[in-house]
């Protein structure tokens, strides 16, 4: 499963928005946004690790 899956999956399975997402990942909620959108161009170590 990939980390995408993984926060589509705690998001459903939870109801997690993606704002609640971020807070328990530490990270912003533009990040989570833009890596669930398949656009995310920074660090993809970052939501790798924190997820």
């Amino acid at each position: 499963m990939t980390t995408r899956e993984r926060i589509f999956q705690l998001m459903a399975r939870s109801g997690y928005t993606q704002r609640k997402a971020a807070d328990k990942t530490g990270l912003s909620g533009a990040t989570i946004s833009q890596y669930l959108k398949g656009v995310y161009n920074g660090n993809i170590d970052n939501v790798v690790v924190a997820n």
